[in-house]
């Protein structure tokens, strides 16, 4: 099989779940992580668990799992203006939310400044850890 029509299919169908999500009100950057959680076999997450850019402190979404937290940080390609998804490489950015969010993890308490669902987030991690 041809690896670029493989490929293609695999970006159509993102494409088309992308759109599909978005249609609910979803910004692109919000429905790409709840597809990436959905593929990850975590369907049923409630929304307090997805922080959802500016502020999120590196944190995309989470949650408490047996075994403990599984905290997620996802990065998405764009949709280009005739809505193929563009697949240029990606910066050094990504790389830099980790730090952020071990810092949030190591912060003693929650800034008032961070999103309520940052918040949220540092309180059960606090209570877990406590």
């Amino acid at each position: 099989m041809d690896r670029s029509i493989f490929f293609k299919g695999i970006l159509e169908a993102l494409r088309d779940n992308l759109l599909k999500k978005t249609e609910p009100g979803f910004t692109e950057y919000q429905a790409f992580n709840r597809i990436a959680s959905e593929r990850l076999g975590f369907e049923e997450l409630d929304e307090e668990n997805f922080v959802d850019a500016g502020g999120d402190r590196g944190l995309d979404f989470w949650f408490v799992s047996d075994s403990g937290f599984e905290i997620f940080q996802v990065k998405n390609h764009r949709l280009g203006p005739s809505g193929e998804i563009q697949t240029e490489l990606f910066d050094n950015e990504g790389a830099k939310d980790l730090p952020r969010i071990k810092a949030l993890l190591m912060d003693e308490t929650a800034s008032t400044s961070d999103k309520t669902k940052v918040r949220r987030f540092k309180q059960e991690w606090d209570s877990a850890i406590a």
